[in-house]
């Protein structure tokens, strides 16, 4: 009976590091996915300018102001 008790304990903390360790590359994912995601918006919104840019040149390069 105590060997029984001893495996059960012994697999029970086996299963909860498995559980944590996945908790924890799962999280690392969602960074790195997160951190990707992130990039790929500033890369989206630096094309959008230059694209404008290049349809629109003279947009934006002069103020005329009347008095």
């Amino acid at each position: 009976m105590v060997n029984g008790i001893a495996r059960a304990s012994m697999q029970m903390k086996s299963a909860q590091l498995s559980q944590s360790v996945s908790t924890s590359v799962m999280k690392m994912g969602m960074n790195q996915t997160k951190a990707q995601a992130s990039d790929l918006m500033k890369m989206i919104d630096q094309n959008r300018k230059v694209m404008e840019r290049a349809v629109n040149p003279h947009l934006g390069g002069t103020i005329d102001i009347s008095v």
